[in-house]
């Protein structure tokens, strides 16, 4: 469809994770966007993102979400057409429904090549974060880490664009682990240094 497009991604069953590869076509041999998303517990930790379309009526968007995980972890894709920020995400109890809830982006900060943005939230009533990344219409190679006690990320995502567009994603703090001690999100941007990244983190 024409606009922005929203893609909403979760495990079908608990305790089971979630390997995806997203890809956004701008016309039959053009992939302009990609992100490859990994979460320990697709189910307890879904992820909703919005890929904009800054050019609706020369692009029109084709999204193919693939399963890159074993035949054992199905998960739940939707795939929406949207013309603003993202809502809140209702995917808890394995719903796709949407709440009209937007958080317009704030307070953007500059990655440099090579570089990372640490943001470390210790609120215990705070159930999203929302992750906004914008460039100046050069390419985009970011990667956003989800830590949340010892051992590896909890949640991880690539996002790679090649016209410039911006990303919107908004994650899941699960219920308890916030609580137990702090969640820190890295965002990596691995382009080079002529590739400067802005990007905008929102608790709620």
């Amino acid at each position: 469809g024409d606009g922005s497009s929203d893609v909403l991604l979760q495990s079908q069953d608990p305790y089971t994770p979630l390997d995806a590869t997203v890809n956004i076509w701008n016309g039959p041999d053009n992939t302009a966007r990609k992100m490859k998303v990994y979460s320990e517990d697709g189910y307890l930790r879904p992820l909703r993102v919005n890929f904009k379309n800054y050019n609706p009526t020369l692009y029109s968007n084709t999204v193919d979400v693939q399963n890159s995980g074993p035949l054992e972890f199905p998960i739940t894709a939707d795939v929406q057409t949207s013309t603003g920020s993202l809502s809140e995400p209702q995917l808890r109890q394995g719903s796709m429904n949407m709440m009209d809830n937007s958080h317009p982006p704030q307070n953007y900060k500059s990655i440099q090549g090579k570089s990372i943005l640490t943001h470390t939230c210790t609120n215990p009533q705070v159930q999203h974060i929302q992750i906004d990344i914008e460039t100046d219409g050069m390419p985009c190679y970011a990667k956003v880490e989800v830590l949340q006690g010892p051992g590896e990320a909890r949640q991880k995502f690539k996002v790679y664009t090649d016209d410039g567009s911006g990303f919107q994603g908004i994650i899941d703090i699960p219920y308890g682990y916030a609580n137990c001690g702090s969640c820190t999100l890295i965002v990596t941007n691995e382009g080079p240094m002529e590739f400067p990244i802005k990007c905008a983190l929102q608790e709620f």
